[in-house]
This record gives structure tokens, sequence and C-alpha cells, in this order.
């Protein structure tokens, strides 16, 4: 098993002729680990704007009339068209993906859904610490999944690596710090819970 944490689940992506798509259509091009640390430091909030700039990115070079901000907030009804605009630039592209990357898409579906109720009960102090636990928890698997839909979009855009967007900016930086406190909250957060526990 790898211990690679930036690694795409082991879906099968199968190159024909890998897309060299400089002019061409492309979608939002980010390098898997400026992702993971963006969207792990924000706490997946940073998937909001990742669907946004896709969705952006595809109204413009996919000629397609839509809200990108809307499938922004939205992006759990919008995770599987997404992907098939992935589909239909990987056939102008000439890059075969086998039909499990959806998969990525799916999964992260079930997943988002699912920590939606964890947090509703949270709010309700259902199972609470458990649910929160289990909620935080379950960020680390569904940055996998985003992780696995990031790298088939790299692939299509004609940049497997992200290279075009790799380095940190100075709002990115920002974002990482700010992320940072707020982990150190959290993680105190816990501590306390578990010492008062113990005291208990």
């Amino acid at each position: 098993m790898s211990t690679n944490p930036y690694q795409a689940p082991a879906f099968d992506v199968t190159l024909e002729v890998e897309a060299n798509n400089s002019g061409g259509d492309y979608l939002y091009r980010v390098s898997k680990k400026k992702f993971f640390a963006l969207y792990i430091a924000t706490l997946g909030l940073y998937v909001v704007y990742w669907s946004y700039k896709n969705w952006s990115f595809a109204k413009e070079n996919a000629n397609l009339v839509i809200w990108p901000v809307m499938r922004g907030i939205f992006l759990i009804f919008f995770l599987h068209s997404l992907m098939r605009v992935v589909a239909k630039m990987a056939k102008k592209g000439q890059v075969r993906l086998s039909s499990s990357y959806q998969s990525y898409a799916t999964i992260a579906v079930i997943f988002l859904i699912v920590d939606k109720i964890l947090d509703n009960a949270t709010r309700r102090n259902i199972g609470y610490p458990i649910t929160d636990l289990i909620s935080l928890l379950m960020l680390f698997a569904l940055a996998m999944f985003f992780l696995g839909m990031q790298n088939v979009i790299n692939i299509v855009s004609g940049d497997k690596d992200g290279l075009a967007n790799s380095t940190f900016s100075a709002a990115n930086i920002i974002w990482i710090v700010v992320g940072a406190a707020w982990w150190i909250v959290v993680i105190y957060g816990y501590v306390q819970i578990v010492t008062a526990g113990g005291q208990g």
C-alpha cells in the first residue's frame, strides 16, 4: 500500500495519447501537493473554489452556458456533470480514460452527504464528539477522491503534474496560516474533551 498522501486512489486511468492542450481546451490545473495543502488547510472549503474554477474554465473552453459561481457553491450536484465535461475533453484530446474515473465523483458525493448528516447531528449535540471526529477524519478520505478527479483533470488538460499551478501565492499562504491556526483550535478542543472525560 502506498504511503504517499498525494497519490490518487487506485482507479484505472490509462492514456492512449497524452494530450497537449496548450491553447486548447483545459480545466483548472493544479498540482496534487498544492491541492492537498489548500484542501486540508481550509477544512475542505477549497473544493468550492476548485469547482467554481473548473466550471469557469469549462464555460470558456467548452462554450457552456452556465453560472460557475452556483456550480461552485452547490458542487455536490455537479460533480458528475463535471466529469462528463472531462470525458468530452478527453475524447477531443485523444486521451482514453477507463470508465472507473466516474467512481471518484460518485464516492465523493456519498461522502459529502454522509458528512452533511454528521454535521447536522453534531449541531444538535447527537453523538458529539464522536460524530464531529468522524466528520473530521472523513475530510482526509474525501481528499483522496478529489485528488483522483484532479489527477484526471490535469491529464486531460495536458498538464499531468499540474505544473501550471504548482506554486503557492501570497493568498494561498495566508489561507494555510489561517487554516493552521484553526487546526490548532480544533485539536486543542479535542484534547480538552479527552482530558475532561478522563477526569470525570
